[in-house]
């Protein structure tokens, strides 16, 4: 199918229409192709076109690269982002897979309500994802390969040009006369996509000519799967799922596959990734296996599945020093907690800390041994049984903010304040912890 203006047009107006577009312009053929595409069409989408480039550091080109990206959206006179990258490579993962989420992560930001990042691949390379998710042994999740549009962030991510395939592309653009830059690591076949792209795909393409169209039908009807599939497991999940948690006694009755696969989309759901799936079938067999008394949990990723009071809870894990120590000044309001953990907001009251007992007020963390003695109790209370009491999860514990006055511990968050610094009547303040 010959790629054209107009037929741009026409996969746009399959979009949502009150958002901008923002194209990841990497200054590649493919890229270029649909951004002239885009520009020239202007009166016809009447979109908002801008374009962004991602350095991520890693060529030593990559500076003329985004010079070249500036130069094309100057002379076409449409607004240029661009953001320098900083990788973490010191860990396992592989480097196309670190650059790849810290670029959408960068992304993000740039995404308003309804705005649609467009991205520029193709059918090709549509059917080397499709390869590369065969030889990691992937399921249907992963064979469905790219979608043709998704949520992201504030708005969608959208693919335009799935349906026309390089030669295509490379058309428009010699027809037009585009210039575009070449990364020289898209050659090297010790990348398992370029060896697929250089070795596995021509020699394909001479058993079928048509194996890369083959291969994208095949992913479009794995992607119809996975549509199906997810919306029975979101129907399951809904009968199974409380607040944050999911009901373990009802889990356990459904068959293994079933078990899994609810766990694998609620993890995708909740935004994260998925632990590898060896993991996740040994961690599905200890809970089936623990006896009352024991947690069975999984870590990945900075990720916890945690089992507590016949729950299933799933969330990011969050580390505070117990060294640190904020000092919280009088005439300051708010105080904005570490960790991402939220804010602290003082509240004028007629009851609650009293004012008048305040002079050095500081925020510290659970260390082990902390006691209070509560409002109507006569005998001192452990932080640790304060915490089995009010039915707050172990791993939450750490994380909770405890208010002292004077060094003594006058609060814990919003939840409790101690005795000897409790007013029923006065010039007082209340706790309030605001988190994200």
């Amino acid at each position: 199918m010959a790629f054209n203006q107009a037929r741009l047009v026409e996969v746009l107006r399959q979009y949502p229409d009150n958002g901008r577009l923002l194209l990841a312009f990497s200054g590649g053929l493919d890229s270029h192709v649909l951004l002239h595409a885009l520009v020239a069409s202007a009166k016809l989408h009447k979109r908002t076109v801008s374009a962004i480039y991602i350095n991520h550091g890693l060529q030593s080109q990559s500076s003329d690269w985004q010079d070249f990206c500036q130069q094309c959206c100057i002379r076409y006179q449409i607004p240029f982002h661009a953001v320098q990258l900083s990788l973490d490579l010191s860990n396992s993962e592989s480097v196309e897979a670190v650059a790849r989420d810290a670029r959408y992560q960068a992304i993000s930001g740039f995404i308003e309500n309804n705005d649609i990042l467009l991205t520029a691949q193709h059918a090709d390379d549509q059917a080397e994802t499709f390869l590369v998710q065969l030889l990691r042994s992937a399921g249907v999740y992963g064979l469905a390969a790219m979608p043709a549009m998704q949520t992201y962030a504030k708005g969608y991510h959208a693919r335009p040009l799935l349906a026309f395939s390089r030669a295509d592309l490379e058309q428009y653009a010699k027809h037009h006369q585009l210039e575009w830059v070449e990364d020289p690591s898209n050659q090297d076949v010790r990348f398992t996509r370029n060896a697929i792209r250089h070795q596995l795909l021509p020699v394909a393409k001479q058993i079928q000519p048509s194996v890369v169209k083959t291969l994208n039908t095949v992913a479009s009807n794995m992607g119809k799967t996975k549509e199906a599939f997810d919306f029975l497991l979101a129907e399951k999940l809904s009968s199974i799922i409380e607040g944050e948690s999911i009901r373990l006694t009802e889990l356990q009755v459904l068959p293994l596959v079933l078990r899994e696969s609810l766990l694998r989309y609620w993890i995708k759901t909740c935004g994260f990734r998925t632990p590898p799936q060896k993991r996740l079938l040994v961690f599905i067999q200890q809970i089936e296996q623990a006896a009352d008394d024991k947690l069975p949990s999984l870590y990945w990723d900075n990720v916890s599945l945690r089992c507590w009071k016949k729950s299933l809870f799933l969330f990011k894990e969050k580390v505070v020093s117990k060294q640190l120590s904020l000092d919280w000044a009088s005439d300051q309001s708010v105080i904005t907690l570490p960790t991402g953990i939220g804010q602290l907001n003082k509240v004028s009251a007629r009851q609650g800390i009293d004012r008048q007992l305040i002079r050095n007020l500081t925020i510290r963390f659970r260390q082990g041994g902390e006691k209070l003695l509560l409002p109507g109790k006569d005998h001192q209370l452990s932080l640790k049984q304060f915490f089995q009491d009010e039915n707050i999860p172990p791993w939450e514990r750490s994380l909770i903010p405890l208010i002292y006055i004077n060094d003594e511990l006058a609060a814990v968050a919003d939840k409790v304040i101690a005795k000897k610094f409790f007013v029923k009547h006065g010039n007082a303040f209340q706790i309030k912890w605001i988190k994200p």
